[in-house]
């Protein structure tokens, strides 16, 4: 299609107006509701005279579009849907009052117009003033952590600086909802923002022009209203707003009522169908037609992104029912980021002395591994286990530990040295100590400019002391901030701006245990209690280590030390595969016994008569009075340094998605002959198992021909666990293995 390059000239008369110099106007060129372009009108000291204005626009030849006046300091939706005036345009139309220039450019005809003189009425411009108001958002967008004092948890708000804070304004009619944005404004060094904005409402036009998408939450609901309504289930949504009118109109004509006996009905309007099907959740969501109110003030919904770690991330996103609806003109709102922020720690005073304090061990506060709360005793054997008494979790892989350095730690590098099971200190080995990455918030060091994200690497490196001994050693974070404007850090008032840190700010180091590779693992160190302490150290002018001494914890005269258990495991370390007992690659069974876990054998109707065993593939003939005996093993290798089951399951599928616990459907497992069964850790203590020991057995379980309810091949599903990980996340999915079965059954 060709397309026509036009330059349009125009004059806007606002002479009979007593214009308001604090309302700024814009006149913008506009199709199918959107802006093509725009400019802000030159509005001089005196309106005697029309204002000129210039328009560069390229449209299909012989093309429609208008000319819009309206507020210069409103968001484009808010514009077009308040505008102070309006004129149509089309080139063929306004030939007559056209100057032609007939040159070519690149294929396109460049055309002169002269627009229609707008002349706007005092009575017109002060009505439309009244339509606007100025809204303000303040708040604060924070990091809500939960964090051990000591004594027990208690939350903590950390500020969350640079992000971009989105403000929109929402819409919505069935089950389409449209979000336009508003304005944005950016967090501080303290998580507040603030944002001013003008709002105008329109009452000729109270829905902006589209695009709308579908909102799944008001899916549920409407569905909910037309199944009581005894109408065909609602059809599959499509993301065209107009797809929904045929919808309508036989959705009214089916609630409408008779116009007489055995007569023809009436479509019911969209009022007439949310007076027949009323919701008040759907009134409550301000949509159309439940709601038909209003819709003069800002439904405000709130999004938050972030670039921290190299990329925009959402870290923090508010639902339809979170929408603010019909907000006044002053709002104050703390919103709570999700754990993709990256947040400045506020909310802890930095411990005095020349000290030490370990915090965490990866997700696990570390008065909660025993022997580290000098206040809560426990058995020796439960030494460095995460929740002891309880849940009895040991350590593996790979470790994020965190420590907070005393105000007095004049330290520059500092490195680890360990214990294992009592034995004299030594230093980790260099393969097992790994350094990691800082980030920083404000000025880049060195680099006057606007705050931003600064990433600093803190690698574990060989460096030599008085002696040319090597010792693996981390840069403190106060030998960084002492090269870096030193005054600056947590310092808001500092010139140039202050610098706070938002990612691993008291990280110490991670303790690699083991490495992995795939399927792969290969423990790094033997298993057992390790006792860890910290070694700091100056650093003289010749760059060389000096002044080794002993961190002590703080508050104490004692060194700080941290009791952790080891438990990794060795893979591969199985046997030979065999058809018994498979696993390796095209298998769901792994190549270790730490954890292993076999289906041994399965019988029909054991100790009965039609006693036979059911092999892999096999099709039986079962009967809801048959049983199906099952015998498996769950086991880890014997010793104290590795006996730490965790539990076990057998779930069987069948159909499409069916699904039923094979444990459950038994009663439980039975003994075969291993006599505590479980099958979960805490059942076992229960049943005799000495904490925090448990190897786990062979067992069974009975199954009823009646726990099979149709004709089905059936796969078996037997998994096992420790009670294993590396301070975060569950320990069913740490150190697992599983293996399956299937057979197929025939009911009768």
């Amino acid at each position: 299609m060709d397309e026509t390059a036009l330059r349009v000239r125009g004059e806007i008369d606002l002479s009979a107006v007593d214009v308001d110099p604090e309302v700024p106007l814009r006149v913008a060129a506009v199709r199918d509701g959107a802006i093509l372009t725009s400019d802000t009108l030159d509005l001089p000291k005196s309106t005697k005279k029309p204002i000129p204005y210039e328009l560069s626009v390229v449209l299909p030849a012989d093309c429609w579009f208008w000319i819009y006046v309206g507020r210069a300091d409103v968001s484009d939706a808010i514009f077009l849907r308040a505008e102070l005036a309006s004129a149509p345009v089309r080139s063929m139309m306004m030939a007559s009052d056209v100057e032609v220039k007939a040159e070519k450019r690149s294929a396109a005809k460049a055309l002169s117009l002269t627009a229609p003189l707008m002349a706007i009425e005092a009575s017109h411009y002060l009505t439309w003033l009244g339509w606007c108001k100025k809204y303000r958002v303040t708040g604060r967008i924070v990091c809500r952590h939960w964090r051990w004092t000591g004594h027990g948890f208690a939350f903590c708000d950390d500020p969350v600086p640079g992000a971009t804070i989105e403000l929109s304004d929402v819409d919505c009619f069935w089950w389409f909802c449209r979000t336009d944005l508003i304005t944005t404004a950016t967090s501080q060094a303290d998580g507040t923002f603030s944002a001013e904005f003008w709002w105008c409402c329109a009452p000729w036009r109270p829905w902006a022009i589209g695009p709308w998408a579908i909102e799944p939450e008001l899916l549920r609901p409407i569905r909910e209203l037309i199944e009581q309504a005894d109408f065909p289930s609602l059809p599959l949504p499509q993301p065209d707003p107009k797809s929904l009118q045929p919808f309508i109109e036989e959705l009214g004509a089916h609630l409408a009522d008779p116009v007489q006996p055995g007569g023809t009905r009436l479509s019911l309007d969209e009022m007439g169908i949310a007076e027949r099907l009323p919701s008040k959740q759907l009134e409550a969501l301000h949509v159309w037609p439940w709601w038909s109110g209003a819709d003069c003030a800002p439904d405000l919904r709130i999004r938050a992104t972030q670039e921290c770690h190299g990329e925009v991330e959402v870290v923090y996103e508010e639902s339809l029912s979170q929408t603010r609806w019909n907000i006044g003109t002053n709002v104050n709102v703390t919103l709570l980021a999700n754990s993709k922020a990256c947040c400045i720690s506020k909310c802890n005073d930095e411990l005095c002395g020349d000290c030490i304090k370990v915090g965490n061990v990866g997700c696990v506060p570390v008065m909660t591994i025993g022997g580290n709360d000098p206040n809560a005793a426990v058995p020796a054997a439960l030494h460095g286990v995460a929740s002891p008494g309880s849940a009895d979790i040991l350590f593996a892989r790979d470790i994020g530990i965190d420590a907070v350095w005393g105000s007095g730690a004049a330290i520059d590098y500092y490195e680890i040295e360990y214990s294992l099971n009592g034995s004299p200190f030594a230093p980790l080995p260099a393969d097992t100590v790994a350094g990691f990455q800082r980030i920083y918030w404000g000025p880049e060091c060195g680099v006057p400019g606007s705050p931003k994200f600064n990433p600093v690497s803190f690698p574990a490196v060989d460096k030599f002391d008085a002696a040319n001994v090597s010792h693996r050693v981390i840069r403190t974070r106060r030998d960084f901030e002492q090269a870096c404007d030193p005054a600056s850090w947590e310092n808001m008032w500092f010139p140039g701006g202050g610098r706070w840190w938002t990612t691993n700010r008291d990280y110490l180091f991670t303790w690699h245990t083991a490495a992995t590779s795939g399927s792969a693992e290969t423990p790094l160190l033997a298993d057992g209690l390790y006792t860890l302490r910290v070694v700091g150290w100056a650093v003289d002018g010749a760059g060389k280590l000096v002044d080794r001494q002993l961190m002590r914890r703080c508050d104490t005269n004692e060194v700080e030390r941290l009791l952790i258990r080891l438990d990794n495991r060795l893979v591969p370390n199985h046997a030979a595969s065999i058809p018994s007992h498979p696993h390796g690659a095209g298998f769901t069974h792994i190549p270790t016994i730490d954890p292993d876990c076999d289906i041994v054998s399965m019988v029909k109707n054991e100790g009965g008569k039609g006693e036979r065993v059911v092999n892999p593939c096999d099709i039986v003939r079962l009967r809801d009075t048959d049983s199906l005996t099952v015998h498996f093993t769950a086991t880890v290798p014997a010793g104290v340094n590795d006996e730490h089951l965790g539990g076990y399951s057998m779930g069987v599928h069948y159909a499409e998605s069916a699904f039923f616990d094979a444990l459950a459907a038994s009663g439980g497992p039975q003994s075969d002959p291993t006599v505590i069964v479980g099958p979960t850790y805490s059942q076992a203590v229960a049943q005799g198992a000495v904490r925090p020991q448990w190897g786990g057995g062979s067992y069974k379980v009975v199954l009823p021909g009646s726990a099979f309810p149709e004709t089905c091949a059936y796969l078996f599903n037997l998994a096992a666990w420790k009670r294993v990980n590396n301070g975060c996340g569950s320990v069913e999915y740490f150190h697992r293995n599983e293996t399956e079965y299937s057979i197929t059954i025939e009911k009768h």
